[in-house]
Formats: C-alpha cells, sequence, structure tokens
C-alpha cells in the first residue's frame, strides 16, 4: 500500500463527488449530549456551506483529525 497526501485525497473527492457515499455510524444527539449510533448505512455524500471547516471539507459526516488517526492508503 503506498500512503497519500491529504492533498491526494481532497483532490480525489473533488473529482468524484457524484459517486461517493459517507457510511454513517454515529450522530451528536445534543439530547443526551453525546454521539449515538446510527444504523443508516451508507448515503450519498451531501455538501453544506453550513459545515464550513476545515477538518470537514464542507461534506456532512465527514470530520478529519489532521495529526490524530488519520490515514489515507491507495489500495
Amino acid at each position: 500500500m503506498k500512503k497519500i497526501t491529504k492533498a491526494t485525497f481532497k483532490s480525489f473527492i473533488r473529482k468524484n463527488i457524484d459517486y461517493l457515499y459517507i457510511n454513517v455510524k454515529t450522530e451528536f444527539d445534543g439530547m443526551v449530549d453525546g454521539c449515538e449510533p446510527r444504523h443508516g448505512g451508507f448515503k450519498p455524500i451531501k455538501l453544506s456551506p453550513a459545515v464550513a471547516h476545515e477538518h470537514s471539507l464542507f461534506i456532512e459526516g465527514l470530520y478529519l483529525v489532521n495529526g490524530g488517526d488519520d490515514r489515507f492508503f491507495l489500495l
């Protein structure tokens, strides 16, 4: 496996945005002040200006930690 950079990952997302899905496993729930498991499965990626954060790439449900355990590999 070849390790890729975040720039390569971002470029891949931009070029293939119409064909990508995200697997939603948990969602924040304000009623319990934390994350709750969800069994939503794979959903098409939705871009949202309301999620304007550099770690989310404007994608709902995505958060890249940067320096944490984010690892991108080309398989």
